[in-house]
């Protein structure tokens, strides 16, 4: 699977376009679509899973909505899915996804009245019947929030959570979640720079971990929105790829430092290539 192509798209605009290369150029066309559409929303997730199938999942449809929907590219049609096995999380918008190596998707917070910290997982198979949400049992919580990002690590087998909004404050912690143990760990980021709180920003994998950019903070009378990019680099288990430690330690968390990226550096750094196949 080529992890780089996974595309999250967070407004029902996107999810109704298509970007494509036309002579080195990009171009949008808008889709004509069969099926049954979603509601028009917002803050919504959406994700490519394991079959080439948009996944969408809640949003803000004037309240919270906890539907499901999958998009088939191939045939421009939308459907509405209602797995049959488990409960679906409660609904919900400003939450995150991400799919695992396994082809589940995990979904994260969010807020409907209360910000949120539960982890749900969905098998999504070609009908209902063979689809099913699971709520993973987790210790070692964040703090319930909107507005953050998740990214899976390069060993499949981590998700990492970064920033949001919790109701009172835009948050710049980093969290880690091994999806084997459900157990969450407060990293560390080594002595350095670091990115300034925020929330409603943009993530995306690489190599040696996780690509932020942007988001918005406010600043007592006054709001500020970020154009920087940062490199969130692993340096203990799962920067390896594998899942092993790299330290020996079974459950050892990774090792991260942040670096901020230069417009002039980017084009050659390593850090920057896809995440492997």
């Amino acid at each position: 699977m080529n992890w780089w192509r996974l595309i999250k798209m967070r407004h029902l605009l996107v999810a109704a376009l298509c970007a494509a290369w036309v002579d080195g150029r990009a171009s949008w066309r808008e889709i004509s679509a069969n099926g049954t559409w979603p509601q028009s929303r917002h803050s919504h997730s959406a994700i490519l899973d394991a079959d080439g199938r948009m996944v969408l999942f809640g949003g803000n449809a004037f309240d919270p909505t906890n539907d499901l929907f999958t998009f088939d590219v191939s045939r421009a049609e939308w459907t509405r899915r209602k797995p049959a096995v488990g409960a679906a999380p409660s609904k919900r918008y400003g939450h995150s996804t991400a799919l695992l190596r396994d082809g589940r998707i995990l979904v994260f917070g969010g807020f409907n009245g209360t910000f949120l910290n539960d982890v749900h997982l969905l098998t999504l198979g070609e009908t209902d019947a063979d689809s099913q949400w699971e709520l993973l049992s987790t210790s070692g919580d964040p703090s319930g929030r909107d507005g953050h990002s998740t990214v899976i690590a390069p060993d499949g087998l981590t998700l990492l959570l970064f920033g949001g909004y919790d109701g009172e404050q835009q948050l710049s912690d980093v969290h880690a979640l091994d999806i084997r143990t459900g157990v969450w760990t407060l990293l560390d980021p080594l002595a350095g720079v670091a990115p300034p709180a925020r929330c409603l920003h943009v993530a995306q994998p690489c190599t040696a971990g996780m690509l932020v950019h942007g988001g918005f903070v406010e600043e007592g009378d006054e709001d500020a929105r970020f154009g920087d990019l940062w490199q969130l680099k692993l340096l203990g288990r799962a920067a390896d790829g594998t899942g092993a430690p790299t330290d020996g330690g079974e459950s050892a968390a990774p090792s991260v430092e942040w670096v901020e990226l230069q417009a002039e550096a980017i084009a050659s750094h390593p850090a920057c290539s896809p995440p492997p196949p």
